[in-house]
């Protein structure tokens, strides 16, 4: 009996396929979405461009219905793929999108903070954390702004058509 050995894209398939149904649920505990996003980043090393295309396609959706941290972690993932030379064009728009969402809640958090009196307070750090705890959402929106660029940047400098 001939035994196959189970592939690089036959396991990248099936981390795809794990990373689409846990990105339809807030249950995952960010450290297992993280071990699943680096076990992408593991087999990617190992395909060429072609399949680099095809696996971007695939997951670029997955950012929209994602937490903002999880966006932020995931959005490092779509831009290692482009480094190592998917085309940039096939995450662009669903990577935009969800820093436009990210922006809209942490300009809400921003906004949120300044009203509670951060700017005049002698211990601005109670007001951020009692407003934190009234907005996760739109926290986590402001924690996650500075780690999604990173991918925006990454698309954008290896696609003039994308800038």
């Amino acid at each position: 009996m001939l035994v196959v050995p189970y592939s690089f894209m036959e396991r990248t398939k099936d981390i795809i396929e794990n990373l689409k149904a846990i990105s339809k649920t807030d249950n995952v505990p960010m450290q297992s979405f993280a071990a699943e996003v680096q076990e992408l980043l593991s087999t990617i090393k190992y395909l060429n461009k072609d399949t680099l295309n095809y696996v971007l396609n695939e997951i670029k959706d997955i950012i929209v219905d994602l937490s903002p941290i999880k966006a932020a972690l995931f959005s490092i993932a779509c831009g290692s793929i482009v480094e190592k030379g998917a085309d940039p064009i096939i995450a662009l728009d669903c990577l935009l999108r969800k820093v436009i969402t990210i922006l809209s809640l942490a300009e809400e958090f921003n906004k949120a903070c300044y009203h509670a009196g951060v700017p005049n307070s002698s211990d601005p750090y109670s007001i951020i954390d009692s407003v934190r705890k009234k907005m996760p959402l739109e926290a986590e929106g402001y924690d996650a702004l500075d780690k999604i660029y990173p991918a925006v940047v990454t698309i954008l400098s290896k696609s003039k058509k994308a800038r």
